[in-house]
């Protein structure tokens, strides 16, 4: 049991894991900031900023 845990998920983690700890740190950070921050935070202030100003 000791020994056939760390193994399996050894080499299923790195398999699965680099490429999803690459892509999420990456593709998370990277797009979400950019895709919230300019389409969100634009929207959400140009929404937020018109509904209170009008």
């Amino acid at each position: 049991a000791g020994k056939l845990a760390p193994r399996p998920p050894t080499p299923l983690y790195p398999e699965l894991g680099a490429p999803s700890t690459s892509q999420t740190p990456t593709l998370a950070p990277i797009p979400t900031p950019r895709n919230q921050s300019s389409a969100e935070a634009s929207t959400s202030s140009s929404s937020t900023s018109k509904e209170l100003q009008e």
